[in-house]
């Protein structure tokens, strides 16, 4: 993978923005992060890893992911694993992981840092699904080395919190880190997790592709807003065109001037932060 400066950023910070960056994948290899990952997203970076580009000014968010870690790291008191990076071997693969942080507290406790965006938290305010994979896949891992885990959390660094919105908006987040407790698996439930993500990942990378799910692709369904005047927010927003013509009559006066307004469905991952979708025979059947 190339690294380009079209800004043309600072050495130092093109030098920092290459710290952690993952190589290409491995055949029969496989971290805890690509294994909750599209398998397809991870063939394709195989396939075509000398020819996707990457700019630095992309990689912003990722030098401070990476630098709160490394702070965090160093704090890490005793009785505690930071940043240790484990391998278990299965099915023929090797699964790796490196749990932020483990603590002999409380039965055994896992952490996992979070740097996100406050919308991350608004919107999907128990996290997201990927993130629940990801900490019973390192627990997992933990347990398999006699670190027994009994909790476990997502740390969420919210990046773009405002104390202005925090005084003023009564759903925003009233401080700038979120405690997010995960739901544990049994031990069992997630070997059969890895085992399947596994399945898949194998066939991805003898040829056997399989497309992205809605899910994998972040989907964002179309959706119909009842705009009420010159009103810029919607009285309503539904999913059928026929279900905001009929919330419009039956809500809105019969002198109320209103229109329905169309809002597109779109693929967020595949659209927005998808490094292969150049190269992606589904991501080329999108209507443009």
């Amino acid at each position: 993978m190339k690294l380009t400066n079209r800004t043309g950023l600072p050495a130092a910070l093109v030098k920092a923005t290459s710290v952690g960056m993952r190589g290409s994948p491995q055949q029969g290899r496989i971290s805890v992060t690509e294994l909750i990952a599209p398998p397809q997203v991870r063939a394709l970076s195989q396939r075509h890893w000398d020819e996707i580009t990457e700019d630095v000014s992309d990689r912003i968010w990722a030098v401070m992911g990476t630098a709160v870690h490394q702070v965090m790291q160093h704090a890490a008191h005793d009785n505690t694993l930071s940043e240790e990076r484990l391998v278990v071997e299965i099915d023929g693969w090797q699964l790796s992981g490196i749990p932020d942080l483990y603590e002999d507290v409380n039965g055994g406790t896992l952490s996992d840092w979070k740097n996100v965006s406050v919308w991350t938290i608004v919107h999907e305010g128990d996290g997201k699904p990927e993130w629940e994979q990801q900490v019973n896949c390192y627990r997992w891992l933990l347990e398999r080395h006699g670190f027994p885990v009994v909790h476990a959390q997502i740390i969420a660094f919210l990046r773009d919190w405002s104390t202005r919105k925090a005084v003023q908006e009564p759903d925003y987040p009233k401080e700038q880190v979120r405690v997010i407790p995960v739901k544990l698996w049994s031990m069992q439930e997630t070997e059969n997790y890895i085992r399947g993500r596994i399945v898949l990942h194998q066939a991805a990378a003898d040829g056997a592709i399989a497309p992205c799910t809605s899910e994998e692709q972040w989907e964002k369904p179309t959706t119909y807003a009842v705009m009420k005047g010159e009103n810029k927010r919607a009285s309503r927003v539904l999913d059928s065109e026929t279900v905001a013509q009929q919330w419009a009559a039956d809500n809105l006066k019969p002198t109320d001037k209103w229109r329905i307004e169309t809002r597109p469905g779109e693929q967020v991952r595949c659209q927005y932060y998808c490094r292969v979708s150049q190269f992606c025979p589904q991501m080329q059947k999108v209507p443009a």
